[in-house]
């Protein structure tokens, strides 16, 4: 059905459960939806048309500033306001090591138990649902995964209702069994043209929280070893495609490297004024 001011297509099935976090809302209930989904394969597009559906039908705001990459940040606008529609991307972090992953887990944990009081509602963007912590998996209402039919077009999703996604959790942490076939509730598209917030401003914050992953926290500057082993690489992967005739997303798989990541990255330090340091 067609929805919101920007007149873009939201599945009627989905306008149901995104209607339900509206009635918590009004029962001053807060709610979380998890949207996973491979690497470039739309799932930010989906979830911000999601989002601003949900704020024009509360009357609230919901621009590049309700988007979060940086997890402090969240904290505190999530701690500082009531009742607001907040994304969390994990676009930044995707591919970082496991003990930082487990840093960022334990904030957004503190986070959600904040959130019982403030009444928000949570999309958390991620690429693979199964490795977030249990207990966010558990607050989630429901589950959005979207995927390519053919790894080339985009706007594809199945929906998990709770007890489904519970259950999907517990096949793939338990059993290793990673497959989205069964279980669904329902099947839909997403348009791009619910991409409503300003992809500029978007892209600048992403590219911002890529770059103070490499700041060092204790003394609150450029970390030039981490630079310096990202430029190194980028120009490896971006040689040996050009050599072997391969894709750069090719030999970042081959490497065990999220593309996503990759790019990120890899734009990033193109604006990066430390970009020419000595990688000798």
């Amino acid at each position: 059905m067609i929805c919101t001011d920007r007149q873009y297509y939201i599945e009627k099935a989905l306008v149901g459960k995104l209607d339900l976090m509206i009635t918590r809302y009004k029962h001053n209930r807060d709610s979380l939806i998890i949207c996973d989904g491979g690497e470039g394969d739309g799932k930010t597009t989906a979830t911000i048309g999601y989002a601003y559906y949900l704020a024009q039908q509360l009357g609230k705001p919901f621009t590049v500033d309700n988007v979060f990459f940086d997890v402090e940040k969240m904290m505190k606008f999530a701690a500082t306001t009531e009742g607001q529609v907040i994304v969390w991307d994990e676009a930044a972090t995707t591919g970082m090591a496991v003990n930082w992953q487990n840093r960022i887990q334990q904030k957004l944990i503190q986070i959600m138990m904040m959130a019982r009081k403030k009444k928000h509602i949570y999309f958390f963007v991620i690429p693979k649902f199964w490795k977030l912590n249990e207990y966010l998996v558990d607050r989630a209402i429901g589950l959005i995964h979207v995927y390519s039919p053919d790894l080339i077009k985009q706007g594809y999703f199945v929906y998990f209702k709770k007890e489904a996604k519970d259950y999907l959790y517990l096949q793939m942490k338990e059993r290793k069994h990673k497959s989205y076939r069964v279980g669904y509730a329902f099947r839909g598209t997403f348009v791009k043209k619910g991409f409503v917030i300003d992809e500029k401003e978007y892209d600048r914050k992403k590219d911002e929280a890529i770059m103070a992953i490499f700041k060092d926290k204790k003394e609150n500057k450029i970390n030039i070893k981490a630079i310096k082993k990202n430029i190194m690489l980028k120009e490896f992967i971006k040689e040996k495609a050009k050599r072997e005739g391969r894709t750069e997303k090719s030999i970042c798989e081959e490497k065990g490297i999220a593309y996503h990541y990759y790019t990120n990255w890899a734009t990033s330090i193109e604006n990066n004024p430390y970009k020419h340091v000595n990688i000798e």
